[in-house]
């Protein structure tokens, strides 16, 4: 059962490897229980689209 939701935030902090204590908590976490909203999904794909490394963000 998911009972955590990451934000888009979140995400760029994991993907940047810039938050230790956040990949720790979800290393952690019961498998299944974190989930990602298809907002995240399509705030984190317009921003890629609209970087100048496009294919480096996707």
């Amino acid at each position: 059962m998911i009972t955590h939701l990451i934000n888009t935030n979140a995400m760029i902090a994991l993907t940047g490897r810039k938050s230790d204590t956040l990949l720790a908590h979800i290393m952690d976490s019961d498998e299944g229980s974190i989930g990602l909203s298809s907002i995240v999904m399509h705030e984190l794909y317009y921003g890629a689209y609209k970087s100048a490394k496009i294919s480096y963000n996707l």
